[in-house]
């Protein structure tokens, strides 16, 4: 902050860091934990799925990967550029939310989504299915994240290149969402449901955090701190 009381380009990254990267390790850890864990409770029966119409209009492609192994990257963007602490507890409580909504899907109702057939070489792609549970298919949780962390990141865009930087973020959740589907990871179903939880979750963020400056503020016209952004308005009131 420079002497004049304004936010120099760069600050929001810096402000509450650590919080955000312990809060950030700790529910990840968590989540992971449960998310695998449930692998190994087998209650109900899986039910197999062996055909779509999305897979019969995206054809397998091993390179769809690297799109849809970004998520991670979409999300942790998200969590390290909303401007304080409170976000993060905000934005956590809203992840949690979907994560809960996703594990009694997978606990209710298991899904297998068959890989009959499909070959490839890329050692990324091994990765991915050694590391898989492949029962936790519906809702798909990969869409909830990517829908929640980008109207996230969203939300708090602006300045001048505010439009141009919403643009690609969207571009960016759609060319993710295709990838899941692509990859015959989960059906256009398990899609569909997953974005509709991902996006109920972003309504309430995005209803109940009024946008307080600018996760990209070399975008953005510096705020003085200590003042209210105004909801709407681009004023500053006390």
């Amino acid at each position: 902050m420079d002497e004049a009381g304004l936010d120099r380009p760069g600050s929001t990254l810096q402000r509450d860091l650590g919080t955000k990267l312990v809060q950030g390790a700790l529910t990840g850890v968590i989540c992971g934990a449960i998310y695998h864990g449930l692998q190994q409770v087998h209650v109900f029966p899986a039910h197999l799925r062996s055909d779509c119409l999305s897979w019969r209009l995206l054809p397998f492609y091993d390179l769809w990967i690297w799109p849809y192994a970004s998520m991670s990257l979409l999300v942790g963007l998200a969590w390290i550029m909303v401007p304080d602490a409170a976000a993060v507890y905000r934005f956590r409580r809203y992840l949690l939310a979907v994560s809960v909504a996703g594990w009694m899907g997978f606990f209710l109702y298991p899904t297998v989504c068959s890989r009959s057939g499909i070959v490839s070489h890329s050692q990324l792609y091994q990765w991915l299915i050694l590391a898989d549970a492949p029962t936790n298919c519906f809702p798909c949780l990969h869409a909830a994240l990517t829908v929640l962390a980008t109207a996230v990141l969203v939300r708090h865009t602006g300045g001048p290149g505010r439009f141009v930087c919403s643009g690609v973020l969207i571009l960016w959740m759609t060319i993710i969402l295709v990838s899941i589907l692509a990859l015959r990871q989960h059906t256009g179903i398990d899609v569909a449901i997953g974005s509709s939880l991902g996006g109920v979750a972003a309504a309430f963020y995005v209803k109940r955090r009024p946008r307080a400056g600018s996760i990209f503020p070399s975008l953005a016209e510096a705020q003085p701190s200590g003042r209210k952004w105004a909801k709407g308005a681009g004023l500053n009131t006390p």
